[in-house]
């Protein structure tokens, strides 16, 4: 069978040799003889290489591509006066040797190559081909078209039966024990942990559920889970599923409150401030709102949450403390210490955040100008021997409070013979605060006190002790110390 790239081809030079004798019996009365006698010769040569590549006569397409190439090689040389041609007679002109170079390479395509290598067959055989050729592609598409039907008859039963599934195969799941191991209590153990992931992991995944749904599931894995960042995500993850779940926003709360940093801090606000929009009767989450906006530093607006949150948690340790520290930045010391004491009775605390807050409870007192019980609480601080170096500053402050400078100066030498803090410690303490320059005091190279130690420290005794730990209420009169002079 003849190619379709010699039939374009053949076509198109039938196209152009017609164009060729038509153009030569148009301009024969008014062009000179060489102008129509060298047009109309290259036709005729074109037309027998072309008739000849008709008869399969693969010498004659090599011709007939030279001819094209000296003709376009011509209308390149030709160029200028090519351009100056008429505008229409320079299309026509660059118009038919493009479409001689497309005729001549498409008899050089692979099919038309074939073609010219093989001999024409007899019009039997040729016919007898066609019909061979004619059953071979009814077969094909018969073949064709019953697989589309098998296909089309598998894609609806897919189609039927996973409609069915959706809509009756949860009925024929039993989800029970698989609730019941993702909801119900949870246990310490590893291995139960990771089967409760598992649980609620299938329950998730399974899309038979509501959002709502969702949301209790993945409240439930993240309380199983191991790593912080994977329960934080569960949460994030169930205020996603469920935007109106004040729980969920609660418990994405709590996980950036764990957190360090003033992002986690704002996250922390910003999602139980949400969770407390949602429930706005919930008073502790109140108190975690209350706790994160302390943590933020908007100590006025955390203390009305705190508040609410000790209504039902009054032996929280946390909210407390945090109200503690709450009121005593907005300068409500009695309000602090009442919220100290509270954190002291508190059931959750234990023994070293009880010392910092009985410590802490000392300096408030002095600060209160209740000398009395501050020393008496320093002194069983001091007594109990509370490894915190704020206990025997203490114990000198609540002296240096009541003005005698005398029973100060006693403190200190006090504080230095039972090992609390050596002269190169105060001296250290006195740089820092201020008191005194490096150069001021020279150390002390046997741990006894030197004269320019004992003068430094006696000159901040008498200068009221200042130091950035408390402010001490005025005293009466400042007496110089009657005991040892350096």
């Amino acid at each position: 069978m003849t190619p379709s790239s010699i039939k374009y081809s053949f076509g198109i030079w039938i196209f152009l040799i017609l164009a060729g004798f038509a153009s030569a019996i148009n301009n024969i009365a008014d062009a000179e003889g060489w102008e129509i006698a060298i047009p109309l010769g290259v036709t005729i040569v074109n037309t027998i290489l072309v008739l000849f590549c008709a008869a399969r006569r693969q010498w004659a397409r090599v011709l007939l591509a030279i001819s094209v190439v000296i003709g376009i090689l011509f209308v390149v040389v030709q160029l200028p006066e090519t351009l100056s041609l008429p505008f229409a007679t320079t299309i026509v002109v660059v118009g038919s040797n493009a479409l001689a170079a497309l005729a001549t390479w498409l008899m050089f395509t692979p099919d038309s190559t074939y073609w010219f290598t093989t001999q024409p067959q007899n019009e039997e055989e040729i016919e007898e081909e066609q019909k061979v050729n004619q059953e071979e592609e009814r077969n094909k598409t018969a073949r064709r078209r019953r697989r589309y039907r098998v296909g089309a008859v598998f894609l609806a039963i897919s189609i039927v039966a996973g409609g069915a599934y959706w809509q009756f195969g949860g009925a024929l799941t039993n989800w029970d024990p698989i609730l019941e191991r993702c909801l119900g209590p949870t246990e310490s153990m590893y291995q139960a942990r990771q089967e409760r992931v598992a649980a609620c992991t299938r329950l998730i995944e399974s899309n038979w559920f509501s959002d709502v749904e969702r949301a209790e599931f993945l409240m439930a894995r993240g309380h199983a889970q191991n790593a912080r960042a994977d329960r934080r995500r569960d949460y994030l993850s169930a205020t996603e599923a469920d935007s109106g779940n004040a729980d969920a926003w609660r418990l994405v709360g709590e996980s950036y409150l764990g957190r360090q940093g003033d992002r986690a801090v704002e996250q922390s606000v910003a999602a139980l401030r949400q969770a407390v929009d949602l429930a706005p009767d919930n008073l502790e989450v109140r108190g975690l709102l209350g706790r994160a906006l302390a943590r933020a530093g908007q100590m006025a607006q955390a203390v009305p949450e705190l508040q609410s949150g000790l209504q039902v948690q009054p032996n929280s340790a946390d909210l407390a403390f945090a109200l503690f520290r709450a009121q005593r930045q907005l300068g409500n010391l009695e309000d602090a210490l009442h919220q100290l004491e509270a954190f002291l009775l508190a059931e959750d605390v234990d023994d070293e955040d009880v010392a910092i807050a009985r410590t802490t409870r000392a300096a408030l007192l002095l600060e209160l100008g209740r000398l009395d019980e501050g020393q008496v609480a320093a002194e069983d601080l001091y007594r109990e021997q509370v490894q915190d170096i704020t206990v025997p500053l203490l114990v000198v402050l609540s002296q240096c409070a009541r003005g005698d400078s005398d029973a100060t100066w006693r403190s200190v030498e006090r504080v230095i013979d039972d090992g609390w803090l050596a002269p190169n410690d105060w001296r250290h303490l006195l740089v820092q605060w201020g008191a005194i320059t490096r150069g001021a005091a020279v150390p002390s190279e046997d741990g006894i006190m030197t004269r320019p130690i004992a003068r430094a420290v006696v000159g901040w005794i008498e200068a009221g002790c200042p130091q950035p730990l408390i402010t001490l209420p005025e005293a009466e009169a400042v007496q110089e110390p009657t005991g040892p002079q350096p």
